[in-house]
C-alpha cells in the first residue's frame, strides 16, 4: 500500500481493524454483534475505496 502513490493511511487502519475484527472473532474477544460488524466492515469498504 505505501508504494501504490496514494495516500495510505486510511487503507492501513482499515487492515488494522478488520485484523482486529479478525483477533476479536477466532480468540472470542468480545466479537461484534453480526449487524454492527456488517455496518463496520461496509464502512471500511468505504475508506478503502476514496
Amino acid at each position: 500500500m505505501e508504494m501504490d502513490q496514494i495516500d495510505s493511511v486510511r487503507p492501513t487502519i482499515a487492515r488494522l481493524a478488520v485484523d482486529g475484527l479478525w483477533f476479536a472473532e477466532i480468540f472470542g474477544l468480545a466479537p461484534l454483534e453480526k449487524g454492527l460488524r456488517e455496518r463496520v466492515m461496509s464502512e471500511l469498504r468505504t475508506w478503502t475505496k476514496e
